[in-house]
C-alpha cells in the first residue's frame, strides 16, 4: 500500500496551483487532488528583444493525469492536448484540470 506524503519546500504557485518545472516538463497541480496536469515543451524558438536573444516554448504537448495510484499507469491519462505557445497550452490545460477536479 502506498501513501501520499507532502513534500516540504518552496514552489511557484499560480492561482493556488503548485507549478514545478524540470528541464522541458512542467507539472501543475497537487497530488492530493484527483488530477494533475503535465506539459511537455516539444520545441522552442529564438526571439530577439532589445538585442537580447531568448528561447521561448513554441509547441507544447499536455496531459491531464489521474493521481489514483491503484489505476494502471497506462490508463491514468484522461485528456491529451497540444498548444502553440506556453500561455495557450497552460490556459487550456488549467481549464481542463479545474473541470476534471470538479467531477
Amino acid at each position: 500500500m502506498s501513501t501520499n506524503t507532502l513534500i516540504n519546500g518552496k514552489y511557484t504557485v499560480f492561482n493556488g496551483i503548485p507549478v514545478v518545472r524540470e528541464n522541458n516538463v512542467i507539472c501543475c497541480g497537487d497530488n492530493r487532488d484527483k488530477y494533475v496536469m503535465v506539459l511537455m515543451i516539444l520545441t522552442t524558438k529564438k526571439i530577439t528583444n532589445g538585442g537580447v536573444e531568448t528561447e521561448i516554448p513554441e509547441n507544447i504537448f499536455g496531459q491531464i493525469l489521474s493521481t489514483d495510484t491503484t489505476v494502471d499507469p497506462a490508463k491514468r491519462m484522461v485528456k491529451q492536448f497540444t498548444g502553440k505557445g506556453l500561455m495557450d497550452a497552460f490556459d487550456f490545460g488549467l481549464t481542463q484540470l479545474a473541470r476534471y477536479n470538479k467531477k
